[in-house]
């Protein structure tokens, strides 16, 4: 409750939630009663309570603002043209990107990335990649993940730190598919992206809010100064990715109002509602993850320019239940010759077979 005014010496008070009947009714064409029942109820469903929808799904009362939304793939048009134009991402063939990966919240980490990518070699083809970390010191740690003709594989993982690398389930394992031109570890192929996915629904702008660069964010290359600054509330026209493979996530995905870059993508849940493949042993529903709510959420930081006319993020920030991880890059290397030897998927997580320093005795 809170004192508006006096009469007669006494106070004047209201509820707030009198006052956002007031704003809700002065916003629209018609009146309606506020009651009890107005927001959720334990019995109604999630997100069916009419202030709610008002609020966040702007339906009754508010006046709907999908009218003059832009469609899907108008978004997914100003993305391309943010990171450079078809033109100029379509020049490039081959990225060479190098880290600094910080891990600040769960075990410390602080480490190298280096990262090679080439283009596929036919319209239908996948893309090819590989990681590997490297500690400060030079000494060679790991092969994480990467990406060939077979599919996505990851690091065998920290009980099994030296063993054989494990075959991706889904798209995204490798950090393959989509996830290679979120990152900005490969210039991005909107075909390529779009067959990805078996649809994208549009939900909505909503403001969302971003880490700060932080002072690592100064390690950061790239070109000229940040495109959008760190830190900033965001308005973001928000989509649903329904993903084409039924291993495959959804994801929430965040495209900057003003400037069509994407600033975050969120895990939404593993193929709930897929038409006609099974999606656990178990008989209980399994439902989107509501968005704001997602198990891992990845912020896209310090947009700058890359060379030969391209866009890309220099920083990420990764949160999940119990990791936070920050990987600001360094340096990118556009269209250097890739030997195909570099690329081969490595027969160990450990085995130093393309030159990277020692192996640690594992061979």
């Amino acid at each position: 409750m809170g004192v508006i005014g006096r009469a007669s010496g006494r106070a004047v008070t209201v509820l707030s939630l009198v006052s956002t009947t007031i704003i809700l009714v002065s916003a629209t064409s018609r009146s309606q009663t506020i009651s009890a029942q107005t927001w959720e109820s334990p019995k109604s469903a999630p997100g069916s309570g009419q202030l709610f929808q008002c609020i966040y799904e702007q339906k009754w009362p508010c006046n709907p603002s999908a009218d003059h939304a832009p469609t899907v793939d108008q978004i997914l048009a100003k993305y391309e043209e943010a990171l450079g134009g078809a033109s100029a991402l379509a020049k490039i063939n081959t990225r060479v990107i190098t880290q600094r990966r910080f891990q600040d919240i769960g075990t410390p980490e602080d480490h190298y990335l280096l990262r090679y990518t080439k283009k596929p070699s036919s319209e239908d083809g996948r893309i090819v990649s590989i990681m590997s970390h490297t500690a400060l010191d030079g000494t060679f740690l790991r092969w994480s993940n990467g990406c060939d003709a077979k599919g996505g594989y990851s690091w065998s993982g920290r009980k099994d730190s030296s063993g054989i690398p494990h075959d991706g389930k889904n798209s995204t394992d490798g950090l393959c598919e989509q996830e290679l031109y979120f990152y900005g570890y490969f210039p991005l192929d909107l075909k390529h992206l779009k067959n990805a996915y078996q649809r994208l629904e549009y939900h909505g702008t909503h403001k969302i809010f971003q880490p700060v660069a932080s002072a690592i964010g100064e390690v950061a290359g790239g070109q000229g100064p940040d495109i959008i600054p760190a830190g900033e509330a965001r308005d973001t026209y928000l989509l649903l990715g329904v993903p084409a493979k039924a291993g495959d996530d959804y994801e929430w995905l965040y495209f900057d109002i003003k400037t069509g870059l994407l600033l975050r993508f969120a895990s939404a849940g593993n193929n709930p509602n897929w038409p006609n493949s099974p999606l656990t042993g178990s008989s209980d529903p399994v439902t989107v993850a509501a968005a704001g709510n997602s198990a891992r959420i990845v912020d896209l930081l310090q947009y700058r320019k890359v060379g030969d006319g391209t866009i890309a993020p220099f920083q990420f920030v990764n949160q999940g239940p119990e990791t936070r991880v920050r990987g600001v890059t360094i340096t990118v290397v556009e269209n250097a010759p890739i030997a195909d030897s570099v690329l081969l998927r490595p027969k160990n997580s450990l085995r130093a077979d393309k030159g990277f320093g020692a192996d640690k005795g594992t061979q």
